[in-house]
């Protein structure tokens, strides 16, 4: 899940978090959160202000922007000579060498995902990335009849850019109010996909794990 920092003024606010579900007319909320503390001290040269952050458990976060100009940026992974690799919902993926961003778009899918309801969600790098240059993919395409579908990719990252496209999941059915999904590499060395509730349960449980 993710959601724009509200509007602060200057000074200390309290932030809880909660996440729901719109389904109809009905709207399902989570249980908030511990109340989170905030410092406000005013815009910095970013778009997205520094902050600190205080927890439930009084641990102190210091929250510092590291890039600017990134359209709704859905998901990170992080390699081991410390690139960055960024998802855009519009459906680009961006990466981040040496504190910058690279200049031109290590992929680019927007062409297919021209609804709200659709676009890239989640990736994660391969636990031999830095041998195979694999990259996995998590988006929602427009459906050929209408609403979104998720399609789940391996790309290999060469020379600034992923190529050689491997469609490893498609023609699940996401959901029309949102598509929301996650990937995940476990302790096992497996891709684990996580996908919203209006999936084909039987289609999604096949290609559960890789």
């Amino acid at each position: 899940c993710s959601a724009p920092i509200p509007t602060l003024s200057t000074g200390a606010h309290t932030i809880e978090l909660a996440t729901f579900v719109v389904e109809g007319s009905v709207t399902i909320e989570s249980s908030r959160s511990a109340a989170l503390r905030i410092l406000f001290s005013g815009p910095s040269t970013f778009s997205v202000p520094a902050m600190l952050v205080v927890t439930a458990e009084r641990v102190q976060l210091n929250l510092t922007p590291v890039a600017d100009g990134l359209h709704l940026p859905s998901d990170l992974a992080f390699a081991a000579d410390g690139s960055i690799f960024i998802a855009e919902r519009r459906g680009t993926v961006r990466v981040m060498r040496d504190g910058a961003l690279a200049d031109d778009l290590a992929l680019d899918l927007s062409d297919a995902m021209t609804r709200a309801e659709g676009g890239f969600l989640a990736l994660a790098l391969d636990p031999a990335f830095g041998e195979n240059g694999f990259l996995y993919a998590l988006y929602a395409v427009d459906a050929p009849r209408n609403g979104v579908e998720f399609t789940l990719a391996r790309f290999r990252y060469a020379n600034g850019v992923l190529t050689d496209r491997a469609v490893l999941l498609d023609r699940t059915t996401a959901s029309s109010s949102g598509a929301s999904g996650a990937l995940r590499i476990g302790p096992d060395g497996k891709l684990y996909v996580a996908l919203d509730s209006d999936s084909n349960g039987r289609i999604a449980a096949s290609f559960a794990t890789y």
